[in-house]
């Protein structure tokens, strides 16, 4: 069992991920936002679990997260096409749990080399050796036994020793040199497990890189596109919000210019009592002033009363 992503991905042939690749992973197995994702090692603690517990909660589209996308078959992906983050993402988790565990694909090899009869046999061949001797060790003190009291010589005796001694030894030397034989074909066989499975791993890698690719690539494009829609957005509401300024500032331009009713009647009726010759009565001064004002109707009572006053006090009428 891995202790840490990276020894995770090494058991499954791949190298470890960005932390921007493992962030949208880190998302879909609902241990929280792709964003707030920055490789604590909490966070991949967590992330750890989850991958080695089984399946994410979900296999969500970046662009369309309530979109539910399934993995495409390898055979039947698209290379040259481009896909989005979320296919990518579903395409690439789909065949990273479909990766044969190392354990599974080297037991198989165990299987199909044979090792489970080479290593009965190695074993055999252990237990023969061992009751070979312990055969010889029994035979000194049975010839012993079975001689004791007789007329039979310490030389007789050990001539008997070594004759029954012989064949067993003889079989002992045959098993040790099997044992060394098949210990050797059992070495060998491993090797030849270990490196089917060594060659295994190396083509799920092949295989798995250019899916890892295809989604980081897809992951990159959707952030560059989503960076340049709010910087487009961004630039938009400047432009708003200088032409609302600019046509604020012209209005209020036009508003400061623009002469007032009062000051343009004003004007309008010191014109009209310079052509008088002469103002001799207050009857004249209302009729030019009543005159004025018919052209300005928009101005108050109030206004028209100042102005009679300021004019007719102009005028030296009262």
């Amino acid at each position: 069992m891995a202790t840490n992503l990276n020894e995770y991905y090494k058991s499954i042939g791949q190298s470890l991920p960005s932390v921007g690749a493992r962030a949208p992973i880190f998302e879909q197995y609902g241990l929280g936002s792709a964003g707030s994702y920055s490789g604590t090692a909490q966070q991949n603690t967590s992330l750890l679990q989850r991958l080695q517990s089984g399946a994410p909660q979900s296999i969500t589209a970046q662009v369309q997260p309530s979109q539910q996308v399934g993995g495409t078959p390898y055979d039947q992906i698209d290379f040259t096409k481009q896909a989005s983050a979320g296919q990518a993402e579903a395409d690439y988790l789909s065949y990273l749990r479909g990766i044969e565990n190392p354990l599974d694909t080297y037991n198989k090899a165990v299987t199909s080399l044979g090792i489970p009869d080479v290593r009965a046999s190695v074993q055999s061949l252990r237990k023969q050796i061992l009751d070979s001797e312990n055969l010889l060790n029994q035979v000194e003190g049975s010839v012993t036994g079975r001689t004791q009291g007789s007329l039979v010589t310490e030389a007789q005796r050990q001539r008997l020793v070594a004759q029954e001694r012989q064949p067993i030894a003889e079989q002992a030397q045959k098993s040790y040199g099997a044992l060394g034989t098949e210990s050797a074909n059992l070495q060998d066989l491993l090797g030849q497990a270990t490196n089917q499975v060594s060659l295994a791993q190396q083509g799920f890698q092949q295989k798995a890189e250019p899916l890892r690719t295809r989604f980081e690539s897809a992951t990159s494009r959707e952030a560059e596109e989503r960076r340049r829609v709010e910087a487009d957005r961004l630039y938009q509401e400047q432009i708003r919000q200088y032409n609302a300024t600019l046509a604020a500032s012209k209005a209020s331009t036009a508003k400061a210019k623009a002469p007032s009713p009062v000051t343009e009647l004003t004007s309008d009726i010191k014109e009209l009592l310079k052509k008088l010759p002469q103002i001799s009565t207050p009857f004249e001064t209302e009729r030019f002033l009543n005159e004025a004002y018919g052209k300005y109707p928009e101005l108050s009572q109030s206004e028209i009363n100042n102005l009679t006053y300021s004019m007719r006090k102009n005028a030296g009428l009262g």
